[in-house]
């Protein structure tokens, strides 16, 4: 039977009869569909109510949250602008002078032949009269104040080994021996006095110090060709216009190898112990080669195989107790700075002629002093054996030389100081 047409909806009964079987069903038709309609004109407006109300709140939101951000807070700090390191006062009065040093600015002060001549009167008349009054000019060398170029290698930024170096220049400096001396970054191609100073080429020191003495502080590491036995053309080559050229290294002449023979071919190789540094004088006064000149002569420890990252390895190396309790109370502090070492060395070592250039240099080999980063754990390990006397010691000398430091919060390392001051005041508290 047709479903019918003539009506939006209906139903039939159909009666199926099958034998065993009585099936009844109802079809129902589709009800119909609505559509509903919305005037966008009241949806904008409710829209444009919505954002009028809430403007106020926003508004008020806004004002709250800057009252907070100038809120002063210890737990946010917001400093971008240099330094990025402490900075601290100059404490290189608390190394001890040593009779060596001193020698050596002597023998450095001293006056020298230089190559050009003049005329002398009183040998002009000796010579004339020696040849029956005919006019013999008589001519003498000139003598000349000895002028030294010194070109050290800051491979890391925070290197100890930099800033014992800069040290010894600096000292000659006040001893009146005539030198400059300028930083590099691992290859000697640009120089500068200052990070964030000027940089000076290679032809530059030539014009300027063309008749110095050439000392490079530097291990010499970069100077080898990577695959080849002998140093780089830049170097032969470009420091070839010296005719006397040193390098004095910060390693131990008992740990020299084969880099120290391929640099000796080309400079006068000198370790940087005191020792070595006067052999410095020989070397600038004779051409012979001052790695043949300490050959049997020169004695040192070893510190190329010391494990420096044990408790143990750095006390067999120091192999001094105050020494050794030098180096763990610098573990007071995450990072090394030049200006703690020497502040805390004074106050720990009881004999102060200790704190001398040979025990810096000593405490410059350890690696990570070297380079300025501390081992986490062994830092832990060092506190551990460090005394309680000294501790107190340490910190409160790094609390006043934090005092010292003016800053503002807009200086990236105000953070550091301020956690810093905090740290040490609560160990202290606790300790009673």
């Amino acid at each position: 039977k047709d479903f019918p047409a003539d009506k939006l909806s209906g139903s039939y009964y159909q009666k199926v009869t099958t034998p065993g079987l009585q099936l009844n069903a109802d079809y129902t038709a589709a009800p119909p569909i609505v559509k509903a309609s919305v005037n966008k004109w009241w949806l904008f407006g409710l829209l444009f109510l919505s954002l009028l109300l809430l403007y106020p709140a926003i508004k008020l939101l806004r004002k709250n949250v800057k009252k907070l951000s100038q809120k002063k807070s210890i737990d946010i700090f917001t400093g971008n602008k240099p330094p990025f390191d402490l900075s601290f006062s100059n404490r290189n009065k608390n190394i001890s002078y040593t009779y060596d040093l001193l020698r050596l600015s002597n023998h450095l002060k001293k006056r020298i032949d230089s190559p050009d001549f003049f005329l002398d009167i009183s040998k002009t008349i000796k010579q004339s009269i020696l040849n029956r009054g005919f006019p013999t000019p008589g001519f003498s060398q000139k003598q000349q104040t000895r002028q030294c170029l010194f070109l050290i290698d800051q491979a890391y930024k925070n290197s100890q080994q930099v800033k014992l170096f800069s040290y010894l220049a600096m000292y000659l400096i006040k001893n009146q021996v005539k030198l400059d001396f300028y930083f590099y970054y691992q290859t000697p191609d640009k120089f500068y006095t200052d990070v964030d100073g000027p940089r000076f080429t290679l032809q530059t020191l030539k014009d300027r110090y063309y008749n110095c003495a050439l000392i490079f502080f530097t291990d010499g590491t970069n100077f080898p060709e990577y695959n080849a036995p002998g140093l780089k053309e830049t170097i032969t080559i470009g420091f070839a216009y010296w005719q006397h050229r040193l390098l004095v290294t910060p390693v131990n002449y008992n740990d020299w190898g084969r880099n120290e023979r391929l640099l000796s071919t080309f400079f006068n190789v000198i370790p940087a112990d005191v020792v070595g540094l006067l052999e410095l004088i020989r070397a600038l006064d004779t051409e012979s080669s001052t790695t043949k000149m300490l050959q049997g002569q020169f004695n040192s420890y070893e510190s190329k195989h010391v494990d420096f990252s044990t408790v143990k390895g750095l006390e067999e190396y120091l192999h001094d107790d105050e020494i050794f309790q030098w180096v763990c109370a610098l573990a007071i502090h995450p990072k090394i700075y030049w200006e703690i070492i020497l502040e805390i060395g004074k106050a720990i070592v009881v004999n102060p002629a200790k704190v001398n250039y040979e025990t810096l240099l000593k405490l410059a080999r350890i690696q990570w002093i070297h380079e300025g980063n501390f081992p986490t754990n062994l830092r832990l390990e060092l506190l551990k054996v460090l005394t309680r006397e000294n501790e107190i010691k340490a910190r409160e000398i790094f609390l006043k030389m934090l005092d010292e430091i003016t800053m503002g919060d807009e200086q990236f390392s105000y953070e550091e100081k301020q956690m810093s001051r905090y740290a040490n005041s609560f160990v202290l508290f606790a300790t009673g």
